[in-house]
């Protein structure tokens, strides 16, 4: 680390702080607690992390001004020397505490702080955003549709004297969800050349699937959910907290985001798979027939709550066979989908838990179904009687060919013979 002096320079006092080895990863957060005071009379700090052999020339074109800088910190920097602090996408409900120092408990919850923020960045110049606009603000989930795209535009404007570059970054702040949203979550960015005064329109694109989550359920799918959220612009932008100077934050109205009444995420995903793997038609399905079925389980006030329909673990099984090497996208390997995994056709109305309604076959005796049902019993008699069968005779030896004197003896004499060519060797 170094402080340089410089009299003319926008930054007339400037904080090196640089990492030259990779040997130790902490070494740069450590570094903090050596910059001391310096830091606090410093009006910029240059962080080199691992700036390569030609970092010289680099710093001394920020440090003149013949380079105007325009990066962006890829990562939250800690406050204290403890190389971990907080990332910028935390967990809304992760806190730390200060002390009042009054009457017990004297601690309050507040923001956890940070030495720079994720997206944190200087330059010689200013920039300013206005007219934010986010299109549409109402979204609503189609069944296995493609939902399209949030657009973002926001007006950047070079208040500053200097040419620049700016990053325009758009976050997203969820309002509440099923399972702990991130406090905020970079969603897109674009990059910007601005001369003095010179404003432009930037618009960015977010897919509305990336506004999906991993649900409570199961750790390793993304859902959709109804749910409420804003866009801010900037790193700095906090659209949860309204600033205490009372000034404007680039921040949007509420967006709303819904699903329908029936959605499931585990029915999606199964339905996904049964659609790619090119086997609906000849099992009879369809995606409104195998989304019907796999839904209405969910709906069973019977069931235990919040259930997932088939379930994730008939998911993973189907993703297990479907995206496998050995699997081929023709009909010649659906018999995988129903012999390795659950046979839906047979249990279409029980979740994963064998809970639901009983199959067709074996709902009464009475009716249609009585029927198919006494054809399944008789061939499980059948059956069993045929096992027992099999396995009296084999412990009996019934299925073991024995040998005739003649073999017995013709052994002996080509194993002895063998045994004496050994020892005449």
């Amino acid at each position: 680390t170094m402080t340089v002096t410089l009299p003319h320079s926008t930054f007339s006092r400037l904080f090196i702080l640089s990492q030259t080895s990779s040997a130790h990863n902490a070494t740069q957060f450590e570094s903090i607690a050596a910059m001391g005071s310096s830091q606090e009379h410093s009006d910029a700090v240059i962080l080199g992390f691992l700036p390569g052999p030609m970092a010289g020339q680099a710093i001394l074109d920020i440090m003149t001004g013949s380079h105007n800088p325009s990066a962006k910190l890829p990562i939250t920097y800690p406050l204290h020397e403890d190389a971990a602090g907080s990332p910028y996408m935390h967990a809304v409900s992760d806190q730390c505490t200060e002390d009042t120092g009054g009457p017990l408990p004297h601690y309050n919850y507040i923001q956890c702080g940070v030495q720079w923020p994720f997206g944190h960045g200087l330059s010689y110049t200013e920039f300013k955003y206005h007219d934010l606009q986010v299109t549409p603000d109402q979204i609503h989930h189609e069944w296995q549709k493609d939902d399209g795209k949030i657009d973002v535009s926001v007006t950047v404007t070079n208040t500053g004297s200097i040419a620049g570059h700016e990053t325009v970054m758009a976050f997203s702040f969820d309002d509440h969800r099923s399972t702990t949203p991130e406090y905020k979550r970079l969603r897109g960015f674009e990059k910007v050349f601005l001369e003095p005064a010179e404003s432009k329109d930037v618009v960015i694109s977010i897919p509305v699937s990336d506004l999906r989550f991993v649900g409570p359920h199961d750790d390793s799918h993304y859902i959709y959910e109804s749910l409420t959220f804003k866009i801010g612009i900037g790193a700095g932008t906090d659209c949860r907290v309204a600033p205490i100077d009372g000034s404007v934050q680039p921040c949007s109205g509420p967006i709303s985001l819904t699903v329908d009444n029936d959605y499931v995420g585990a029915c999606e995903s199964a339905c996904s798979i049964w659609n790619e793997s090119g086997c609906m038609k000849m099992m009879g399905l369809d995606s409104k027939s195998c989304r019907k079925q796999c839904t209405s389980i969910h709906d069973d006030e019977s069931l235990q709550m919040n259930n997932d329909g088939w379930g994730y673990n008939y998911v993973q099984c189907l993703e297990n066979v479907v995206w496998s090497n050995n699997f081929r996208a023709d009909t010649s390997q659906c018999w995988k989908m129903t012999t390795f995994c659950r046979n839906i056709m047979i249990t279409p109305g029980m979740d994963e838990l064998g809970h639901g309604n009983t199959p067709g076959a074996f709902a009464d005796f009475g009716g249609g179904g009585g029927v198919a049902a006494i054809v399944v019993l008789v061939m499980a008699l059948i059956a069993g009687a045929l096992s027992t069968f099999a396995i009296i005779t084999a412990l009996r030896g019934g299925f073991s060919k024995k040998l005739t004197r003649f073999q017995t003896a013709e052994f002996t004499r080509v194993a002895t013979e063998a045994y004496e060519d050994q020892v005449v060797l």
